[in-house]
């Protein structure tokens, strides 16, 4: 036993007070004569021994009252095996994910987990709670209260790692950690150490049912109308349907009501051609934040292709480019003006004779920049010519066999090549080729021979890219020309991944936009959410020659349309949308064999003060006290 305040316990020697002055109480008595003496006798002796009997009751009384009083303001108690863990700092991780919309009895998983923190948490009781974009360190529930009442879904992903380093950075010494999640997240296994001890609050939800909206594609341009496909997808068991609802800004355009037997289900629209800026929607009773989808259709782009070669080998190329699609510019290699090479979407040096180094140094300047650029090489090249290239790429090349290979595989998630097949294809028409180089280093192959060896790769430089091809394309080199590859070949290395004028992000995509634009070194570009005026933000930019390159790695971090503005006027516009990873509620982890999961948080936070708080009976002692005060006051009255 042990005494939180022991210094209480010197008032004992005062217990000698009441003991000397029952000792030392004397009485005096006078002397009356009476007649009949023998009466008055008896009562005298009787009166005494009651006097005597009261006293040593008093006494016992008041030595049992001040020792209790004493020892209730000593507090004693008795050491709990875990009373060391009661000074660990609690520390509440709240995941505030879009997943955390889930509904459940209770409301939304978020809105149940915040009103079971702040139900029962003691106003003063130190913690300190992290959210995926909100720290507080240090404080109690009534500082912060407000704030905590505000919290809502974020589009930042959670991170439990992440949230656990930050608070070891921030509160030292043993934690209990307390993380309020759905359980949906992807969870990797938790970085503690001894210090630490993990607990999950994990709601149930109502139904592990939802759509998604995933992507919306411009499939088809037509003279008064754009055809689009919208991609739904189901998550959990049993059948859906949902109203869908196409907007340009605040004007419905198009309705309809989707059943979704399958997970997956495309839906095709068609739509006015007009200038389209507006989103997809659908409605049903699970999350929220993936029934919308954001698109704009940006007037048609044409793609400027610079091709350089002799004419008569340039005919099958300039048939592919000679499309309103394309702004095509034809030249020789004599003729080649190097001012016109940064302009360019893609360049291609068809089977010229040789690579002198200024054209090198131009052309991988344009290249870094974001230009692409495709080399067919004429089948009479040297390798000594050919390296004066392929060396700034860090590449090598020696002499192929030039006998006849089938060109059978296709690497179908290139970027090259990535959304252009429906299926993977291993049956077509199989071009052929008399390959001149084979070219080794750090190159991905996009077209393959039967034998495995490349017939078309690519080196990513900069913000561009380097095709090149190993064989000549002119007949009776090859009849690639003759293919249906020839013309997705080409078309891609124009235009990139990028469906035909569609303006579309991802939030936290890491995506970079190339705008042409002449800007000073201090002038800035800015971003401005066209339906919410005052969520206008300043992308990381950059300026390269008469190029602004964007970046939106870190905003914005609300989907929907937004205007790239310049000295206050709309150049451009463009849309973001949530990334879909957390649409399927269905998907639980598995809790960590060192942590523990619980049901509720207040029976959580009685068992820390059972199992932590030492057993004090001051209360008891008090009590007892009081009881002999009483005990004191009836003896005084009721005993003679």
């Amino acid at each position: 036993m042990s005494f939180k305040h022991p210094e209480f316990l010197y008032f004992l020697g005062f217990l000698i007070v009441p003991i000397l002055v029952h000792l030392f109480q004397l009485r005096r008595f006078k002397k009356y004569y009476f007649t009949n003496v023998k009466l008055l006798q008896e009562l005298s002796i009787q009166t005494r021994k009651s006097s005597t009997l009261k006293k040593y009751l008093l006494l016992a009384s008041r030595l049992l009252l001040l020792s209790f009083l004493i020892f209730a303001f000593a507090q004693p108690y008795f050491e709990n095996e875990n009373t060391q863990a009661a000074d660990n700092e609690l520390v509440l991780i709240v995941d505030n994910s879009f997943s955390n919309g889930a509904e459940t009895k209770k409301g939304s998983v978020l809105e149940y987990n915040i009103a079971a923190i702040l139900s029962a948490l003691d106003e003063n009781r130190k913690i300190s709670l992290i959210t995926n974009d909100e720290a507080y360190f240090n404080t109690d529930i009534k500082t912060i209260r407000k704030e905590v009442q505000k919290i809502t879904t974020s589009a930042l992903p959670f991170d439990l790692n992440a949230a656990i380093s930050r608070s070891a950075d921030e509160v030292k010494g043993a934690k209990d950690i307390v993380v309020f999640t759905d359980g949906l997240s992807e969870l990797k296994s938790p970085k503690t150490d001894g210090n630490q001890q993990l607990y999950f609050h994990i709601p149930k939800i109502e139904s592990e049912q939802n759509i998604a909206i995933t992507n919306v594609e411009l499939t088809e341009t037509q003279e008064d109308f754009y055809k689009i496909a919208i991609d739904l997808q189901k998550f959990g068991e049993g059948e859906a349907s949902t109203a869908l609802q196409v907007y340009n800004g605040n004007l419905a355009v198009a309705k309809s009501v989707v059943k979704l037997n399958a997970n997956t289900q495309r839906v095709s629209i068609t739509l006015p051609k007009l200038p389209f800026s507006g989103y997809v929607q659908i409605t049903d009773n699970a999350l929220a934040y993936d029934n919308n989808f954001y698109f704009e259709i940006a007037a048609p782009q044409k793609f400027k292709v610079l091709l350089v070669g002799e004419t008569e080998r340039n005919v099958s190329l300039r048939k592919i480019f000679g499309t309103t699609e394309f702004d095509l510019t034809e030249t020789d290699i004599r003729g080649l003006d190097y001012a016109v090479i940064g302009k360019q979407q893609l360049i291609i040096l068809n089977e010229i004779p040789e690579f002198t180094p200024t054209l090198v140094a131009n052309l991988l300047e344009a290249v870094e920049n974001g230009v692409n650029l495709s080399i067919v090489p004429r089948e009479t090249l040297s390798v000594d010519a050919y390296k004066v290239i392929l060396e700034k790429l860090q590449l090598s090349a020696t002499v192929s066999s030039k006998s006849k290979k089938l060109v059978t595989g296709i690497t179908f998630e290139s970027e090259l090549f990535q959304g252009v097949f429906e299926k993977k294809i291993d049956n077509f028409q199989y071009p052929f080729a008399n390959p001149s180089f084979t070219i080794s280093g750090r190159t991905l192959p996009l077209l393959t021979f039967a034998d495995g060896s490349a017939f078309l790769q690519a080196v990513k430089l900069g913000q561009g890219h380097v095709f090149l091809f190993n064989a000549g394309l002119s007949s009776p080199n090859s009849n690639f020309y003759q293919s249906p590859l020839v013309v997705v070949t080409f078309d891609r290395m124009a235009t990139g991944n990028n469906s035909a004028g569609m303006q579309q992000f991802e939030i936290f995509g890491e995506q970079e936009k190339i705008v042409d634009l002449n800007l000073e070194t201090d002038q800035v570009a800015h971003i401005l959410n066209r339906a919410e005026k005052s969520y206008d933000f300043i992308p990381k930019q950059r300026i390269n020659g008469k190029k602004l390159y964007l970046n939106f790695g870190e905003a914005p971090t609300v989907a929907g349309n937004y205007d790239l503005l310049f000295e206050g006027k709309a150049i451009d516009k463009m849309s973001f949308n949530y990334k879909r990873n957390e649409s399927d509620v269905s998907a639980r982890f598995d809790i960590p064999a060192a942590a523990k999961e619980i049901d509720s948080f207040e029976q959580l936070l009685s068992e820390f003060s059972a199992a932590r708080d030492n057993s004090g009976f001051w209360r008891t002692l008090a009590l007892l006290a009081f009881l002999f005060l009483i005990c004191e006051i009836l003896i005084q009255k009721f005993v003679k």
